[in-house]
């Protein structure tokens, strides 16, 4: 009687501890995949999209995935960052006015071939479905690239990319400007 007794407790404990158990998310899943593939050398990436239709959200997955294996095989980052401090008045009547900003633009141009689709998993929200796919680029092909387009290309690229960084630049210090003067008018 006490084995049937304690054989049953174990059976509910077992059911109770699996009803505990988390299911891991399916972006989570690829991530750590993609993690994996890394650190034996290969290039893996995880992308997730959120549609209507399946074959919508699998289009946004794959393409953000495709995103992030480009961004790191090469990106060019650029950063802004201000600090404006001003005091205008004496004594207890002083002003003290203080703005600190920051903006950062990555760039991303390269042509990716030979980009699979390794995984891909789908979950239900709010009337929505969430894909998760994983990407795999064959590093051969990355070296390839290099050899054969990289030079000349990526440098007129890389210079018109900065073209529209500067441009993008100078919107920014307009809109800042427009922002300060709005600030010190109020």
């Amino acid at each position: 009687m006490r084995r049937v007794a304690l054989a049953a407790l174990c059976g509910c404990l077992v059911i109770a501890l699996s009803g505990c158990a988390t299911k891991m998310d399916p972006f989570e899943k690829m991530q750590r995949q993609a993690m994996a593939i890394r650190a034996n050398g290969g290039l893996a990436a995880a992308g997730t999209g959120l549609g209507r239709t399946k074959s919508m959200a699998n289009s946004k997955a794959q393409l953000r995935a495709r995103t992030e294996l480009a961004r790191m095989i090469e990106t060019r980052v650029q950063s802004l960052q201000k600090d404006f401090r001003e005091e205008i008045g004496t004594g207890k009547d002083a002003e003290y006015n203080e703005l600190f900003s920051d903006a950062t633009k990555n760039l991303v141009n390269i042509k990716l071939r030979g980009s699979a689709l390794k995984d891909i998993g789908y979950t239900s929200e709010d009337e929505q479905i969430r894909a998760c796919a994983l990407m795999v680029q064959d590093p051969k092909l990355i070296a390839d690239y290099f050899k054969r387009d990289g030079n000349n290309y990526t440098r007129f690229r890389a210079s018109q990319a900065f073209s529209e960084l500067d441009a993008d630049v100078k919107k920014y210090e307009e809109w800042k400007l427009k922002e300060k003067a709005i600030l010190m008018s109020k």
